[in-house]
């Protein structure tokens, strides 16, 4: 209640700029999901809403711009679809017989577009392989298809793509995502 009063009393002067720092922080679920659908709604009236926030999932939800910084230098400037974009996607495989797992390495390491994918990792539930080049879903139709050949059933078999969070903790760190 106090951010939203925070907020009530900013827009009293009828501002064509809001900056908001942190305006989630301290609340409960209802509260930030709150929090995001006004702050949507202010920008939906045609003010511009600057929002700090370390919570990017809410980020993700409500901004159109971003700004990634990391130690006080400019990552990444632009439309957050854009952004987004340049993710890199992912494909999930998981076996329906956990002993069919390391035979699912391999054959996800030796066919389709991601041949040679050193990147690939392996967890007790499967096969994550990346995609930086191509089309995902080209990728786990090979999977798939590879696994119908050698008789692995698969139980799960998804294209993931990184969500904000995700990517830029990507870019900063120095790895794909």
């Amino acid at each position: 209640m106090k951010q939203r009063l925070s907020i009530a009393a900013a827009l009293l002067g009828d501002p064509e700029l809001l900056i908001l720092d942190e305006p989630s922080n301290g609340l409960d679920p209802v509260g930030m999901r709150d929090m995001r659908e006004l702050i949507a709604r202010i920008a939906r009236g045609g003010r511009t809403v600057f929002v700090s926030s370390h919570l990017l999932g809410d980020l993700e939800q409500i901004c159109d711009w971003l700004l990634v910084i990391d130690r006080g230098e400019l990552r990444y400037q632009g439309p957050a679809a854009d952004f987004l974009a340049s993710a890199v996607p992912q494909v999930f495989v998981t076996p329906e017989h956990p002993e069919d797992l390391g035979r699912l390495v391999e054959l996800a390491k030796r066919n389709g577009p991601h041949a040679g994918n050193d990147d690939i990792t392996v967890d007790a539930r499967g096969v994550l392989i990346p995609v930086p080049r191509g089309d995902a879903r080209a990728v786990a139709v090979a999977v798939n298809r590879a696994a119908i050949g050698e008789g692995i059933v698969l139980a799960e078999l998804t294209v993931r793509r990184p969500d904000l969070e995700s990517h830029y903790l990507a870019q900063v760190e120095g790895t794909s995502s």
